[in-house]
């Protein structure tokens, strides 16, 4: 309720407390512009009982004009309701006057998924459209069910001990990587599959009283590649996987539709804008993960003279020095995206961090995974032909603490077993539940490559050498990562543009009441606010889903802040470290990715063109970096 209601607030809560509940509302209500109705609730509900209360819905909106639910801002209100209430004569209220507002909040909740819900809701009368939609959600909520039923009746028929258990289903995972190492999302699906048949032994599994070895782990995991039980068993969990990621892309890819075919089979109807976009998106990470490649062999050089790169045995084949080129490019993306060891959990040394994982995954590229896949390409053969054909190697890493620190130490890299410690700590997988649900799972293998085994600590091979390329690491520190804030981006950015023939600055604390700006860059004629967020890559759609709030916010922030200020012409930059949906302008406000702008600082195509805040301007409201470097990296 607005300021300006005062005396009717008052009145309302009045009655309220004196029990009229309903004429307590309707005052409030009465007293409110129908388009501010939504924004009204939004505004006063977390008040302690005048909007805490079930009557509020199911006795007196449902009594009111349903104008309110056409309303944009409409769907905060309907998913407010959907987490925290349960009245079905409102339910039906919102599915008459407006079923897809209905939908797409029981969609965007996820609560189609709640059986008992839509039991309920199925007992009376609902429009055609949604128990059409009823019936699909019922038929996704059944795959995902009836795929985990199956796998945990074949679980429940095997006999293995915990660590047997996850040495079998690296194997498994292993074996379905050689025959799929040419299809990314496969690739990326069996990873996901892997991390919940690990998180389900940690949580279900009792711990071991044994001692465990390298020798009796390794010799598990060579027995379970004969073995084809578990094969099976990961197909499932794979199958769970791919059918969570459709639920996933229905609940929150735009214009994606699902049906449901003459034989009962959900049909997925791609939105092809939407591919194009997510295509787009793709495409941005890998420009810049090829531009800080470049930059990091640019600086080998450099490094190599000034004893910053060290060849451990002397080894200075032309995987290594490719490999140490690259680790200078991924600490430069590190250092860009001002990741401190403060802002680590434990405190974990970053630079040791990076180069530990980078250098072990690189060599395991290299020496094992690498012609793995070679020869999954060039011979039709199984997993265990491929292995046979690769003499002395370890197929799995098994190590312990003391290993990786003697490892880490002997390739130059000094720091303490402490640090080590800290290091395979935060980069372990661990997920224990009372009850364990697959679709809860929230960390992955992907961000977490190591697993612990008592004292051992094992990792699997296509998992571990993930770790070479630059966003496996990011993401991964990320992971790791609670930022006290976002002032460290707002400094290098400013950094960077220090000398440019324009001034930039970062705005202070003290001047952000009207709207929130972090960096102001103007000159006589233009005028830049921009506003930096530090996030991570999104990697499906319910991830994009959950920035949409942060986006919204910031975007309604440079607005509020721009009607405050400035006679010259105003320009709003959100800037995000994440690429996503980068080039596109939403209510004035152009969304920029950070590092688009350290780069265009950096390069020489760029630096003579740089001589006024209107052609910067230019260059960047045009996407021209993106337009001039796609297709050189």
């Amino acid at each position: 309720m607005n300021d300006i209601f005062f005396n009717t607030k008052k009145e309302a809560h009045f009655l309220y407390e004196q029990g009229a509940k309903y004429d307590a509302y309707l005052l409030a209500w009465n007293e409110m512009p129908l388009n501010k109705i939504v924004d009204w609730y939004l505004k006063n509900k977390t008040k302690k009982a005048f909007f805490k209360d079930d009557f509020f819905y199911n006795s007196f909106l449902t009594k009111q004009s349903a104008v309110w639910v056409r309303e944009a801002k409409a769907i905060e209100l309907w998913k407010d309701y959907l987490k925290n209430y349960n009245s079905i004569e409102f339910e039906y209220y919102v599915a008459y006057n407006n079923p897809e507002l209905f939908i797409d909040g029981y969609k965007e909740t996820l609560l189609f998924l709640d059986s008992s819900r839509l039991k309920t809701l199925k007992n009376g009368e609902l429009p055609p459209v949604v128990k059409e939609e009823i019936l699909i959600w019922e038929k996704l909520s059944d795959l995902l069910n009836t795929t985990w039923n199956k796998v945990l009746y074949k679980i429940k028929g095997l006999n293995k001990s915990k660590h047997e258990f996850i040495v079998a289903s690296c194997a498994a995972f292993e074996a379905f990587v050689y025959d799929n190492h040419e299809v990314p999302i496969k690739f990326q699906y069996g990873g996901h599959a892997l991390s919940i048949l690990i998180a389900y032994a940690q949580s279900e599994i009792q711990e071991e009283t044994k001692e465990l070895t390298y020798e009796n782990i390794y010799q598990v995991y060579l027995e379970e590649v004969l073995k084809k039980e578990f094969k099976s068993i990961f197909a499932l969990v794979n199958e769970y996987v791919m059918n969570k990621d459709v639920l996933y892309r229905y609940a929150y890819e735009p214009g994606l539709k699902v049906k449901i075919n003459d034989i009962g089979e959900i049909v997925v109807l791609e939105d092809e804008v939407f591919n194009i976009k997510w295509n787009y998106d793709a495409d941005r990470y890998s420009l810049n993960e090829n531009m800080y490649c470049k930059l990091g062999v640019e600086s080998y050089p450099e490094h190599l003279e000034t004893g910053q790169i060290i060849f451990h045995n002397n080894n200075k084949s032309e995987e290594n020095i490719m490999g140490n080129a690259l680790c200078n490019g991924i600490k430069l993306a590190i250092n860009d995206l001002g990741l401190k060891e403060k802002e680590m959990k434990n405190k974990i040394p970053l630079l040791t961090a990076i180069t530990f994982l980078q250098g072990l995954a690189t060599r395991k590229y290299h020496t094992i995974v690498k012609p793995l896949h070679s020869i999954a390409s060039n011979k039709k053969s199984t997993y265990i032909e491929g292995t046979l054909l690769i003499q002395n190697k370890e197929f799995i890493l098994i190590s312990d603490i003391e290993n990786f620190h003697q490892m880490t130490n002997n390739s130059g890299i000094k720091c303490s077993i402490e640090d080590i410690e800290k290091i395979i700590s935060n980069f372990s997988f661990n997920w224990k539940m009372k009850k364990f649900d697959p679709f809860k799972l929230t960390i992955n293998l992907w961000q977490k490559p190591f697993i612990k085994l008592e004292g051992n600590i094992i990792s699997p091979m296509s998992i571990l050498t993930s770790f070479t390329g630059l966003y496996a690491l990011t993401e991964a520190l990320f992971k790791n990562f609670k930022p006290n804030d976002g002032t460290s981006i707002e400094n290098i950015l400013c950094e960077y543009y220090k000398n440019m023939p324009w001034d930039t600055k970062v705005k202070s604390a003290s001047n952000k009441e009207k709207g929130d700006i972090d960096i102001i860059m103007e000159d006589d004629l233009h005028i830049v606010y921009l506003q930096l967020k530090r996030t991570s890559q999104k990697t499906n759609t319910f991830e994009l889903a959950k920035q949409k709030k942060q986006d919204e916010k910031a975007i309604s922030q440079l607005q509020l802040a721009a009607a405050y200020e400035g006679k010259k012409q105003i320009h709003l930059w959100y800037v995000s470290t994440a690429l996503e949906g980068l080039g596109i302008k939403i209510n004035n406000v152009f969304k920029v990715g950070y590092q688009d702008l350290l780069h265009i600082s950096r390069l020489k195509l760029y630096r003579n063109k740089l001589n006024s805040l209107g052609v910067f301007i230019e260059i960047v409201e045009t996407d021209q970096f993106y337009k001039d470097n796609r297709n050189n990296y």
